[in-house]
């Protein structure tokens, strides 16, 4: 029954032996205080442990309960706040858990799910234990099956003793038992023995960058969002599909199983070593300032090599290599090659005294002689990457590409590593990338040609079924494919010029309407603003293209648009006033003859009628607005006015 609990034990512990040290263990019954809404439950037994060389720290809880919870959360406290983390692990009533390894952690609570129910576990009496060390359980010549008390001080006797437990196999069980599951576990996990070389197999671990949505790069376009965090899973998992599809005799691992997960940069080399990793890839995209747009294109951040920085120069040389091999398939999907990145830190120095690489990926992996390095695929603020980077076609081609870079330099057989009873061509589907050029197969392997709603998203392939991009005629109207392929609608800015694409992607021209709004396109589709002359008359257009219409200060001088938009120009009654505008369109203030006769308009344009004081002397405007001379007879008096037009007293 022993050897049955203890491979019960074994496979918990498998989840924490990439770590080491020592925390507090201790055996209590801990009072817990019931929460609305869920039931309490104690806690026997709580053991911590980080071991050698790691930034992880394993925590196993065993609950007081005969059922296997559902799930379970560790609530923790350290002096950056509290965290919550998920078990990775439950077998029968233990939980495990993987933590980052950080001075002065405090275990809290547990919650855990059973049958639909809510428990809450308080952990804190079980932190006030001794502390004891893996090397406390010695066994001794005389007793090979328990642990000599009268070697250990009364503190960690006493320690031990409180750490029995009994499982539910009915055998009782003691730290012993704990370390024993754990040394006879423990070398394949702590070793860099070659699983590899023994099998003959290449080992490649996939480290999609950062963690949960957000974590990374992060620009939202308007039109479209670049997640960082989100790409880089995409990617790797794209990378692992198509080495695993094509290529033989090799294992691929992924730092992480789930978007969200976010280990420490350390723990994910530690990773790869505990994998015996031939290579290390690290796959992320790249941003620069907010206000800097115009940086495009992939990179590779590699260690530096030379003179002063020799450090495990093999592995480092080879992380050089690898890099090399991923950019040059990259920049066949039209990415700009920006090669190598280098950075040294302020701080940290390799054990030759040399100064360390700056980023950890790099620095961890020459320390492990295990070749590594950074990808950079494109810019999240530069809008043509961007525009590839939101397209899931594209990134499965990048994850092709990056997996072809990783089997150049390992040298991969293609094909399956099991042969076929009969060799047949797989029928190609999907996008597909020759000579630089894009085509799309259909699920029969037909190539396709002419327009394709794929993903919903209109492309067009032409007659030998490259997919084409820019500016395309089709079927006698233009079409804008951006640089993947997307058809665009709406407006569009292309070289400072704004164009209109409707729904159907069909470049407009000539007047439209749009959002209630007129605008003016011309032959070649482009956007007009300003003063144009359409069909005989004059329009304005504001900065934005659109119509203007009503009264229209242009320039410090004022002009009447009709409601189809046409500028007036003569005599024009706006809301029962008479305004004249001049042969050009503008309107006319003070003396004016017109048609040998004299009118005067005021400050607004109007035109005045009646009696008028004007510059000191009085005028008579007939209802016409003309202005009388001479002897005039004037409401039943004759009146008298000089050939300019004023009163004689």
């Amino acid at each position: 029954m022993k050897q049955k609990y203890n491979r019960i034990l074994s496979l918990v512990l498998t989840g924490v032996l990439t770590f080491s040290g020592a925390l507090p263990v201790a055996a209590a019954a801990a009072d817990t205080q019931s929460i609305p809404e869920t039931a309490s439950l104690e806690a026997d037994f709580l053991y911590s442990e980080t071991l050698a060389d790691s930034t992880i720290q394993g925590v196993i809880i065993k609950l007081d309960t005969d059922a296997t919870p559902d799930s379970a959360v560790l609530t923790s406290q350290t002096p950056q706040g509290k965290e919550e983390t998920a078990a990775t692990q439950i077998v029968s009533n233990y939980a495990v858990f993987q933590l980052p390894s950080v001075e002065d952690r405090t275990f809290l609570t547990v919650e855990s799910v059973i049958a639909d129910t809510v428990y809450e576990t308080n952990l804190a009496p079980l932190e006030n234990g001794t502390t004891l060390d893996a090397s406390d359980f010695q066994e001794t010549s005389e007793s090979p099956a328990m642990y000599d008390l009268e070697e250990l001080s009364p503190e960690k006797k006493a320690a031990v003793e409180e750490s029995v437990i009994t499982t539910d196999l009915d055998e009782t069980v003691t730290g012993e038992d704990i370390a024993a599951s754990l040394e006879a576990t423990a070398p394949s996990q702590r070793t860099r023995t070659g699983s590899s070389e023994k099998s003959g197999k290449k080992i490649i671990v996939l480290d999609p960058g950062h963690g949960a949505p957000g974590s990374g790069t992060y620009r939202d376009w308007g039109d479209m969002v670049i997640d960082e965090a989100v790409i880089n899973f995409k990617i790797s998992k794209y990378t692992k599909a198509a080495l695993e599809s094509n290529y033989s005799n090799i294992e691929v691992y992924m730092t992480k199983n789930s978007q969200n997960e976010n280990p420490a940069i350390k723990a994910r080399v530690e990773y790869a070593v505990s994998k015996n990793a031939n290579i290390l890839v690290s796959q992320h995209i790249n941003a620069t300032g907010e206000n800097v747009t115009n940086a495009s294109g992939v990179l590779a951040m590699v260690p530096k090599v030379d003179g002063e920085h020799s450090f495990n120069e093999e592995a480092a040389l080879n992380s050089q290599e690898l890099a090399r091999s991923i950019l040059d398939e990259l920049t066949k999907l039209d990415f700009k090659d920006m090669g190598f990145q280098f950075r040294l830190s302020s701080e940290s120095t390799y054990t030759d005294g040399s100064v360390a690489d700056y980023y950890g990926i790099v620095r961890y992996c020459r320390m492990n002689n295990l070749p590594g390095t950074i990808i950079e695929h494109g810019f999240a603020n530069n809008r043509n990457d961007a525009l590839k980077l939101n397209n899931d076609n594209v990134l499965q081609a990048i994850g092709q590409a990056d997996a072809k870079g990783i089997a150049a330099y390992l040298k991969l057989d293609s094909g399956s590593s099991e042969t076929p009873d009969v060799p047949s061509k797989p029928v190609q589907t999907g996008w597909v990338q020759t000579n630089g050029k894009w085509y799309y197969y259909d699920n029969n392997g037909s190539k396709a040609t002419g327009w394709r709603l794929i993903g919903n998203t209109w492309y067009y392939m032409d007659s030998s079924g490259v997919m084409l991009t820019g500016w395309q005629l089709i079927n006698n109207k233009w079409y804008f494919l951006d640089p993947s392929g997307a058809m665009l609608t709406g407006w569009l800015l292309i070289n400072n010029k704004w164009y209109f694409l409707d729904p159907s992607g069909a470049m407009l021209t000539d007047w439209q309407l749009i959002n209630n709004k007129w605008y003016f396109l011309d032959p070649s589709g482009a956007m007009l603003t300003g003063w144009q002359f359409i069909n005989n008359n004059w329009y304005y257009m504001n900065s934005s293209g659109a119509m203007l219409t009503g009264w229209q200060l242009i320039n410090n001088k004022w002009y009447y648009m009709n409601s189809s938009g046409a500028m007036l120009t003569g005599w024009q009654l706006i809301n029962n006033k008479w305004y004249y505008m001049d042969a050009s369109g503008a309107m006319l203030t003070g003396w004016q003859l017109i048609n040998n006769k004299w009118y005067y308009m005021n400050s607004s344009g109007a035109m005045l009628t009646g009696w008028q004081f004007i510059n000191h002397k009085w005028y008579y405007l007939n209802s016409s607005g003309a202005m009388l001379t001479g002897t005039q007879k004037i409401d039943g008096k004759t009146y008298t006015f000089t050939e300019s037009g004023d009163l004689v007293e």
